[in-house]
């Protein structure tokens, strides 16, 4: 039997890029799969949940329908984000600062927040939340804002980790580096992001497939033994 036949999985950006894979991924594996992004979008298997991640009350309500229409939650994964081009800090306003900060970050600890309590009280969860590069060292493309958020996801990652580990809830983290999605294509030019990959150890620019792949391993049973981390995926651009 499958790790994610019959459970019940909640993914955020889940309506573009790495957060739709990743949902059509667990759905095509058995999972009960719920999408949350601005807008709802059905898919095979996917359940579209309109819902502004940066709005602690809207995503209290969508947390309560999802509850109520499958009755738990085993999985989250906190994929949504957005970015924005390197520019000095002094240049970054203060509603571009704080939306980067709502989404990247607020919307992780609100949908974080919002399943707990029944992962604990199931006493089984999974949660993957989608930092950056940026987030480990520093941000080749993106602004202060952008790093700022994405670092700190990771002690967000942490620190929930070691609160609930005791109750069978597992917490970690992935760092991609470049991705192919359409963030990034309507972000960095074509010809930025080919300099990029030829500078990248294995010549390589990453895919929502190896990104789902990845988070798929971390909800699986057979990552039993790893709670609190960060892993890096970035075909060698970052080595620790």
């Amino acid at each position: 039997m499958s790790d994610f036949e019959g459970r019940v999985a909640v993914i955020t950006g889940g309506a573009g890029g790495m957060g739709s894979e990743v949902a059509a991924r667990l759905a095509a594996e058995g999972a009960r799969a719920y999408a949350v992004d601005l807008r709802a979008d059905d898919a095979d298997g996917v359940s579209g949940v309109a819902c502004d991640i940066t709005d602690p009350g809207a995503v209290r309500a969508a947390g309560e329908r999802i509850l109520q229409d499958a009755g738990r939650v085993d999985f989250l994964v906190n994929a949504a984000g957005i970015v924005s081009t390197t520019r000095p800090v002094e240049t970054i306003g203060d509603d571009e600062w704080s939306r980067m900060l709502g989404v990247n970050l607020d919307g992780a600890f609100y949908w974080t927040r919002a399943v707990m309590p029944t992962m604990k009280e199931q006493g089984f969860g999974k949660i993957v939340n989608v930092s950056s590069r940026a987030g480990r060292t520093l941000g080749n493309f993106a602004g202060a804002h952008y790093a700022a958020s994405k670092a700190a996801i990771l002690g967000l990652t942490r620190q929930v980790a070691l609160e609930a580990a005791p109750h069978g809830v597992y917490v970690n983290a992935i760092a991609p580096g470049l991705v192919r999605t359409p963030m990034l294509s309507g972000s960095v030019a074509d010809e930025r992001v080919e300099e990029f990959r030829l500078a990248t150890p294995l010549r390589k620019v990453g895919t929502p497939s190896d990104i789902a792949d990845l988070v798929l391993f971390l909800l699986s049973s057979k990552s039993d033994f790893i709670t609190g981390a960060t892993v890096d995926i970035n075909g060698g651009d970052l080595i620790l």
